[in-house]
């Protein structure tokens, strides 16, 4: 009897550490390709209409590498402090690296160092604000439901 509550005991701990690994799960996956394709979308509808239909195709190309990278960076907070990045921050924050390159920051094409470091901060700073927001605001609702 005891034997299999040591193996029960060694699955949940095993499930524990998956639950908390670096490893996204498909679905946080899927989320932050949901709102990068939204934000890309939403891109590409703008600069179709600012530019009588020009289809921006190479940017969102040469945008998903910011966008893996971002990612991943977003995956290593979720992973540090899994309260703070939701799926509900994941969505946004996939929708705000989407809008990237409406705002015209483009990290991928500045070779020269301190502009490349100066636009990764920018870009570190609005997507804090997107997190911090999104944490704030989903808290808030949880709060209001709770009572």
């Amino acid at each position: 009897m005891s034997e299999g509550n040591n193996q029960l005991v060694v699955i949940k701990k095993a499930l524990d550490r998956m639950r908390h690994s670096f490893v996204p799960s498909l679905l946080d996956v899927a989320y932050y390709a949901l709102g990068y394709a939204i934000g890309s979308a939403l891109f590409c509808g703008a600069y179709m209409w600012t530019y009588n239909g020009t289809i921006p195709g190479i940017f969102v190309s040469l945008e998903l590498p910011v966008a893996l990278f971002y990612f991943t960076l977003l995956l290593f907070v979720r992973w540090r402090q899994s309260a703070l990045v939701g799926r509900a921050a994941l969505i946004a924050c996939g929708v705000g690296v989407g809008l990237f390159p409406l705002l015209g920051l483009f990290p991928i094409y500045m070779w020269r160092l301190p502009f490349a470091l100066m636009l990764f901060v920018i870009h570190i700073i609005i997507l804090t604000v997107i997190i911090c927001s999104v944490y704030f605001a989903t808290r808030k609702v949880k709060a209001m439901h709770a009572v």
